[in-house]
């Protein structure tokens, strides 16, 4: 399968020409997704936002080590950072302080002290969900979020398998749920 189109046809870029095989460079530019300090430069006020699959709130009550401009983020539009569906979370619930916020960092922090895994996979399945709600789920999308889960396994938050995981589920959602 490959990891620039999620397509079991294309091995790292023969069919989609990214990757390796990219006339010019890799469709994902490095801001799509990556440390918080480069993702937010590419954000612009009302397009684009960074987006921290865990909460600011939630990386301090996990008692994890941090650096928030070094933690793994996503580009995405500002609609779904800021104004999505209630309670939808990802991109709806990390950010302010509503009651649902409020709850969704406390039990991704609580869950990520005992299983840090468990919790990404949470803080994934939101995030999948509040750009399937808002009718931006896209291969795109679904990259970045499997960068940023490599991201944290780079960060020794989770081993191989356990990323392996993840990211299988979130080729399967995409598959599922994307429009194309």
């Amino acid at each position: 399968m490959c990891p620039h189109c999620i397509d079991v046809e294309c091995d790292n870029g023969s069919v989609c020409h990214r990757g390796l095989f990219a006339a010019s460079s890799d469709v994902f530019s490095p801001l799509a997704a990556g440390p918080h300090s480069s993702t937010k430069k590419s954000s612009s006020l009302g397009q684009f936002e960074s987006e921290h699959l865990f909460p600011h709130a939630a990386l301090k009550l996990s008692g994890i080590g941090f650096n928030y401009q070094s933690e793994p983020t996503l580009s995405i539009p500002y609609v779904v950072h800021r104004a999505g569906q209630g309670g939808a979370g990802g991109g709806v619930t990390s950010t302010g302080s509503s009651s649902v916020a409020s709850a969704w960092s406390s039990h991704l922090g609580t869950l990520a002290r005992s299983d840090f895994p468990a919790a990404l996979r949470l803080a994934v399945i939101d995030q999948l969900n509040a750009h399937y709600v808002n009718g931006n789920l896209s291969n795109a999308v679904a990259m970045q979020i499997i960068r940023v889960v490599n991201g944290h396994a780079g960060l020794g938050r989770l081993n191989a398998e356990q990323a392996g995981e993840i990211n299988n589920m979130i080729a399967d959602f995409y598959f599922r749920h994307s429009k194309g």
